[in-house]
């Protein structure tokens, strides 16, 4: 994986700490600003010129909106679109898990992915479990197996897609659809990486099974039994 510039990093630190704003509550969904680029730099400690350049992204990605005379605003976020965008992710994660399991250079691209691992572990396993941590460091973790494997603009939008996910995920309501299934998820990521670590072309269907926990996640029904699982509750 090519090393980011000192401008990547800053846009991408960036990014994610306007859509920690919108995690904790303290940017709200369809808010306008105009004034949005030194607004944003003060609530984030971050350079205008980095805001900037963040923003640009978020709208390209199609997790803000911007209008002329009307500012900037965060985009909803919807369990349909994350759905689809598990579609395109199968054409990402599975090859790129390929092609890093099949590469002469496996045990140092491995090695690199290790410490992102090894974090997504600490996130899936502390007592203190906490939904956007998981959330976050399951993309990362997967970005850089695409990344690693030869899909860089696939990187990009797996981390797009986690950003989308936090965000989904922010609505207090949503948490108890994620509470538990993580561990589906987590095992699937600790088969993933042994059999990149072996060089197994397993690993495509550890990828698969790994997206298929995430369909079943956002699934219709899984949704739609929770939200009457809560209103059976309001009415009791």
């Amino acid at each position: 994986m090519q090393p980011m510039n000192h401008s990547s990093e800053g846009r991408n630190a960036a990014i994610n700490a306007i859509v920690e704003l919108v995690v904790v509550g303290r940017l709200g969904v369809g808010q306008k600003s105009l004034t949005y680029e030194q607004e944003l730099a003060e609530a984030t400690s971050a350079e205008v010129e980095d805001i900037r350049r963040a923003c640009a992204v978020m709208i390209r990605d199609g997790l803000m909106g911007q209008r002329p005379g009307q500012g900037v605003w965060i985009w909803p976020v919807s369990a349909d679109e994350l759905r689809q965008c598990l579609s395109l992710r199968s054409r990402i994660d599975v090859p790129a898990a390929v092609s890093l399991a099949a590469s002469l250079e496996r045990g140092k691209k491995v090695n690199a992915i290790e410490k992102v691992y090894r974090n997504f572990l600490v996130a899936a396993t502390t007592d203190e479990w906490n939904v956007d941590r998981f959330i976050h460091r399951d993309a990362l973790f997967h970005a850089r197996i695409a990344a690693e494997g030869g899909y860089l603009t696939g990187a990009e939008i797996i981390e797009t897609w986690g950003r989308k996910c936090r965000m989904l995920f922010a609505r207090s309501d949503y948490h108890e659809v994620i509470a538990g299934s993580h561990i589906d998820i987590a095992a699937s990521n600790d088969e993933i990486f042994r059999l990149l670590k072996g060089g197994d072309m397993a690993v495509a269907k550890a990828s698969e099974a790994y997206l298929e926990n995430w369909r079943h996640l956002l699934s219709h029904e899984v949704i739609d039994f929770l939200k009457t699982a809560k209103l059976e509750v309001r009415e009791t």
